[in-house]
């Protein structure tokens, strides 16, 4: 062997350049590997043994680029034995006892692969015993005759198809879009015309069928009493009439008429029913391929964080393992679950027939195939008309006669993963079934007070006086702990009653077995059972002995019947619904109950007034409008494709109800709708239960499941039935509001919900009803289609893209998992689906955004870590918070903490505040703002205006808002009247109009004219007064504000001169502020600006848009070292540039410090990066924002720490300013003025 590999790591390279030979070598490789589906992945993929560390025979890639990395790496060391690609030494099931390499069976098959793979489905199909060189035997005859169609193109020169696989590709088309056999036989009609004349395809549908019949598996036909009594089966198959009631096994026909009448010797049967053997089913699970590797995956995961994500991770699964381990020993045993329901083929208007399917499914298999209908298997067809109730056990008697053979016994199985033959047991692990079916299949009574099948004798039901039902009203405090204040109120359950006793648990199988054999109750096979059990099922809740305990185990189980979440579920809402909304005759709060409440409850106020015999209005009902409110909302609800039903199409406005909700629709408002729907009518101590019940149910069908979640759950619900207790009537509680009460337990003890409730059931008995074709033989209708459909599921294991794992045909909108190639993409933003038709625009209001960005960051897996770390810190910071307070803590606080905390890096200790920095930002952004809003405003009016054309940028509520102001008689006729004269609120929406007299030209421009004018440019208080004055007298103002204004300004000059005349020791005789002869010893501009609150607006009211003329130690400028309020510090221009410099890159850094401030918007971080790129762009700095982290390791010294800032001191007529006791003076050149913040050390509030 390895002389024959030595080219693997010989002669890759040959004078520098890559060997063809070498090459041809790899495709021979390749196409070896890809001959062997059990090591391929996708149809293309294969590990690449590359020497590579991520690959080496463990990562699954494309071919081409598996040759790729082979050319560049060569092979992994040692690698002559091809094990991961399909070369082993096994047992060859396709030939003689010879024992022969996989490698050597290749190139004895023919290398089309196409007959190949057909001819892998015919030796699955037949068994490891079938050997194709030998003489073929009668039952073996068919498997021949598929092999030679197998080797047979369809015809001559196409080398797609053979005979086989166009036969058996017809065959699943027919069965997966449910065609007639009408439709069949015209489409092979239509075929035929389009072929050559010699074409092999098959001419109808009953050629097709005799071609693929060895792909069938076998269904057994059994004769049964008319009355359901027995079945004519085992040792009694021989009997002609029924051994309990006498009735006789076959009609008799007359045939012929008048004297000459006979009886017929075709024996006709009254009643057959139809069973499907389990055990050639299950080995065929082995013998493919696309499932044999599946079937040991139960053993071979592993619990993650703890979660319970199949049956396997559960107590009941490990305890059964731990009562038998030889047969938890073999991984490859099957555990089987068992459900049977009945369903009307005919339709509530049809012909009343009850026909009741049994199905198995193997529990083996992973979470996503696991309950799907390609692995449930139809075992046995209880024929109708009639509902079988308690004697279903006589037909499920074959089906518990082969369970106990495969339990003990087995059936010798050939796996083909593994290649080898084992003996395979199977194991029934419990029943799932709907409430009324739950009596049939365990023999305890669903109805009456004793109905519950956990309660048992301890129930504490009663019979309502006035309703004449069973109640479960107050028979749950028994679960609370034994201190719980509940237990000792005697007012809001039944009155002067006290809970004392708990609940003991739920029996086990041997105490079960032990109360049946105490009270001798029959199977309902025996013959005198009819007559014992119903005597006894007068005294006990037992009504006869099941045939599930024939099973050896089924004492040992844990759980051994399941009660159905979804059945629970739909009757609990319904109840609430109704109830909520009054819904006549279904309404649980009547008459009767009122009549009744008070005899039971303290609740005096819900009793009949006796003068006007009415009841009085309770408050867990809705009125009219409310419930037009809440139909109208539901009416408009969209939901994702697939997710629900369109809920909309089940409102009925007129009645004001919802009718024809089907159970998943009841599940989708029970956990996402009947919180939100009743928030706002509901006070909070009624919707706060119906909010946790609606909880309860979404926590408890989650796909994974930890035990402390269970059993706070266990926990929660008898205390959320006590609270509905304390708000509904007794006539409420009945037996499906009492069962939640044990939903949780079961979970912890069988694993989550979906694999144990009736929704795949329901799914599959809708599939088992479409194969009915002629109804006049429901039952031999089924059994033809379903025997079909798993010979074309199984042949299609072997098509090209079969995998059991996916649908043959993609929906319109779905899309998996692995074709979203963006690893880095978090999860909630994976698209489980896609758009279908154009796509729409839509402006969120902002509660919408806000429960959005809430939604995405509570759903985020990537963010759980972080909301653990923010409720810790609640919970240390306030010890003595409830759950229910924390959960509203952190929807309301959790987002703006997380920003802050991920800004935070770990490098930074220190949280940097900027206070007056910030604030000037936050002007700067506003009137920027302001400016475009105003702007866009007037786009969009002269828009509408002019060409009665509606601007779509703008959200459709706002623009009508405008509309409506606009074409506003009073506000047309108020812009009218401002026209001449230039109004506008510089200060903001609602502050106000400014006026001055000049017109529509700036202030700017005035101070211009005013320059020229005069000789000099105007202060501040004199272009104030120039334009805010009528004729421009400099006295009579405009308005009150103006007026204000210059009094606040003149009072203020007047105590700055005195301040300064008392300096000085001088004498300011005729210094005034409205002097125009002197100017005053005191900078008029300053006061100006802090006459005018000048900290609080930019611009600077009375001057506006020449403010940074005024006010230019605002916004310095350093272009020359003559100017600006730090002139006087530098002789020459070099060192002016330089101190640029240092305080550009003291800001730069600074900035970066900032960005990492948890409290810092980065929006407000861009402005600053803006006006610094600007100056950088002055000082002859070349500066990118986008690459500031790299300027700063390029321009701040090494050897040197930042200098720190330098605060400006206070700005003097002439602009200087001192300077600060510095060695290195570093001018403040923030656009906000001085940055006077402080750092604080925050570390005992945000941590690491």
């Amino acid at each position: 062997m390895e002389a024959d590999r030595e080219w693997m790591y010989e002669g890759r390279i040959v004078n520098g350049m890559f060997s063809n030979k070498w090459g041809d070598k790899v495709d021979e490789f390749v196409a070896f590997a890809l001959r062997h589906p059990e090591c391929v992945n996708g149809g293309t993929a294969i590990r690449c043994p590359c020497t590579l560390v991520k690959c080496q025979n463990k990562k699954f890639l494309n071919v081409e680029i598996v040759k790729v990395h082979l050319y560049k790496n060569g092979f992994v060391p040692d690698y002559y034995v091809w094990i991961y690609h399909g070369e082993k030494e096994v047992h060859q099931r396709c030939s003689r006892s010879v024992r022969v390499s996989v490698s050597e069976t290749d190139q004895m098959v023919s290398d089309n692969m196409n007959h190949t793979t057909y001819h892998r489905m015919v030796c699955d199909a037949a068994g490891p015993e079938f050997n194709p060189d030998e003489e073929p035997n009668a039952e073996a005859r068919n498997f021949y005759d598929m092999i030679r169609a197998g080797d047979k193109p369809v015809y001559e020169g196409n080398s797609k198809h053979t005979q086989l696989s166009a036969a058996v590709r017809m065959l699943e088309i027919k069965c997966r879009h449910r065609c007639s056999q009408a439709w069949f036989d015209d489409m092979s009609n239509f075929i035929q015309e389009l072929l050559p004349p010699d074409n092999l395809m098959p001419l109808d549908f009953y050629s097709t069928k005799k071609l693929v019949r060895g792909l069938g598996l076998p269904v057994q036909v059994i004769h049964c009493c008319v009355n359901n009594c027995m079945i004519y089966w085992g040792d009694d198959s021989d009997l002609n009439s029924c051994k309990k009631c006498g009735h006789a096994r076959y009609k008799q026909t007359v045939r012929g008429s008048g004297n000459r009448l006979y009886i017929r010797k075709l024996k006709v049967l009254y009643k057959k029913m139809h069973y499907f053997p389990i055990t050639p089913r299950l080995q065929r699970l082995y013998a493919s391929i696309a499932t044999a590797n599946e079937m040991r995956w139960h053993s071979e995961h592993h619990m993650e964080d703890s979660k319970m994500c199949h049956p396997s991770d559960a107590p009941a699964w490990k305890h059964f393992d731990g009562c038998f381990p030889d047969f938890s020993s073999e991984v490859r045993n099957v555990r089987l679950g068992l459900f049977a329901d009945g369903f009307q083929p005919f339709g509530q208007s049809g012909q009343q027939y009850s026909l009741w399917p049994v199905v198995v499914t193997p529990y083996n298999l992973p979470p996503d195939l696991c309950m799907k209908e390609e692995f449930m298997f139809l075992t046995v067809l209880v024929p109708g008309p009639t509902n079988p109730k308690g004697k279903i056990d006589v037909f499920l008697q074959p089906l518990i006669a082969e369970l106990k053979s495969l339990w003990g016994v087995g059936v010798q199985t050939y796996d083909i993963s593994k290649r080898q033959n084992f003996q395979m047991r199977a194991a029934l692990m419990w029943t799932i079934n709907d409430f009324p079916a739950y009596s049939m299949m365990s023999g305890w009574s669903t109805a009456g007070m004793l109905a519950c099948p956990h309660f048992m004798e301890d129930s504490d039901a009663f019979r309502l006086i006035k309703s004449g039902k069973q109640s479960w009203f107050d028979n749950h405090r028994k679960f609370l702990p034994i201190n719980h204040p509940y237990r000792r109120n005697t007012k809001d359950f039944i009155k002067n009653r006290k809970v004392t006793k708990q609940f003991p648990g739920v029996r086990s199988g041997d105490e079960i077995l032990q109360d049946l054999n105490n009270r001798g109750l029959r199977k309902v096979m025996d013959v005198d059972a009819e007559v014992v059990n119903a005597a006894i099922s007068k005294t006990c809740g037992w009504n006869k002995r099941s045939i599930f305990g024939d099973l050896p185990y089924w004492r040992e189980h844990l759980l051994r019947h399941n009660l159905d979440v979804m059945h629970i579920e739909k009757n609990v809402f319904d109840n609430i619904f109704n109830t909520v909304f009054n819904i006549p005759v279904k309404t649980k709060d009547t008459y009767k109950s009122r009549d009744e409440l008070n005899k039971y409850c303290r609740r005096p106020q819900f009793a009949q007034n006796l003068v006007t015999s009415k009841y009085p209005d309770v408050p867990f009902v809705l009125n009219k409008s409310q419930k037009k409110d809440v139909l109208e909302w539901v009416k408009k609800l969209r939901f994702p494709d697939g997710y629900a039903s369109n809920l909309g199409r089940c409102v009925d406005a007129n009645k004001l109800k919802m009718f024809g909700m089907k159970s998943h629709d009841c599940h989708v408002f029970m956990q996402r709708l009947l919180p939100i729907a009743l928030r706002e009518f509901l006070p909070n101590r009624i919707w706060e239960p119906l909010t946790e019940i609606s909880l309860f149910f979404k926590q408890l069908t989650s796909s994974s499941l930890t035990d402390e979640e269970l059993r706070n759950l266990d926990e929660q619900i008898p205390v959320i039935l006590c609270n509905l207790e304390k708000i509904f009537p007794p006539s409420f509680f009945d037996s499906m509001e009492h069962l939640p009460v044990h939903l949780a337990y079961e979970a912890r003890i069988a694993g989550p919900v979906h694999y144990r409730w009736m929704y795949p059931p329901e799914r599959y008995l809708r599939k088992i009803k479409h194969k009915i074709m002629n109804k006049a033989q429901v039952e031999g209708s089924i059994s033809i289609g379903y025997i079909m459909d798993e010979a074309a599921k199984f042949a299609s294991f072997y098509f090209k893209e079969g995998d059991p794992t996916l649908p043959l045909k993609e929906k319109r909108n779905e899309v998996y998992l692995d074709d979203i190639v963006d690893d880095d993409m978090f999860e909630i933003f994976k698209p489980p689906g896609k758009a279908i038709g154009a796509e729409g625009k839509r402006y969120l209001a902002d509660n919408e955004y806000t429960a959005a960005h809430l939604y995405i960051l509570m759903n985020c897996l990537e963010v759980q870590p972080f909301i653990d770390v923010f409720i810790t810190k609640k919970r240390k910071q306030f010890p003595n918070l409830n759950d229910k307070v924390v959960n509203v803590v952190t929807e309301q606080e959790f987002p703006s903490w997380f920003e802050k905390y991920v800004h935070n890096r770990m490098e930074f200790k220190k949280a940097y505040r900027w206070t007056q920095t910030k604030e000037a930002v936050k002007r700067v952004f506003y009137n920027y703002a302001a400016s475009r809003y105003k702007d866009t405003v007037y786009e969009v009016k002269d828009k509408w205006l002019k060409k009665k054309e509606q601007d779509l940028s703008v959200p459709d509520h706002v623009f009508q808002e405008w509309r409506r102001r606009w074409e506003d008689p009073d506000y047309r006729k108020r812009c009218e009247k401002q026209s001449g004269n230039r109004r506008s609120e510089r200060a903001g929406e609602g502050s106000g109009m400014s006026t001055h007299t000049c017109g529509s030209r700036s202030m700017r421009e005035h101070e211009q004219a005013l320059t020229l004018k005069e000789g000099k440019k105007p202060s501040a208080p004199r272009l104030f007064r120039y334009t805010h004055t009528k004729g421009h007298d400099d006295q009579t103002f405009v308005d009150q504000r103006s007026r204000a204004a210059n009094a606040r300004y003149e009072e203020m000059l007047a105590a700055a001169t005195q301040a300064y005349c008392q300096s000085t020791s001088g004498s300011c005789d005729g210094a005034t502020g409205s002097s125009q002869s002197s100017a005053p010893p005191v900078d008029t501009n300053q006061i100006w600006y802090e006459s005018v609150d000048g900290k609080e607006k930019m611009p600077i009211y009375g001057v506006g848009s020449s403010t940074s003329s005024f006010y230019s130690h605002r916004r310095p400028d350093y272009s020359a070292p003559s100017s600006g309020p730090f002139s006087n510090l530098f002789s020459t221009m070099e060192d002016f540039q330089d101190a640029v410099r240092n305080a550009i890159q003291y800001q730069l850094a600074d900035t970066e410090r900032r960005m990492i401030d948890y409290e810092d918007d980065r929006d407000e971080l861009r402005l600053r990066f803006d006006w610094l790129a600007k100056k950088c762009q002055e000082g002859g700095l070349h500066f990118n924002p986008d690459d500031l982290p790299r300027i700063v390791r390029r321009n701040v010294p090494a050897t040197a720490s930042t200098p720190a800032p330098t605060a400006a001191p206070a700005a003097t007529a002439s602009g200087s300013a001192a300077a600060a006791d510095s060695s290195t003076p570093v001018p403040d050149i923030s656009p906000y003025g001085p940055d006077t913040s402080q750092h604080h050390d925050d570390d005992a509030r945000l941590d690491d």
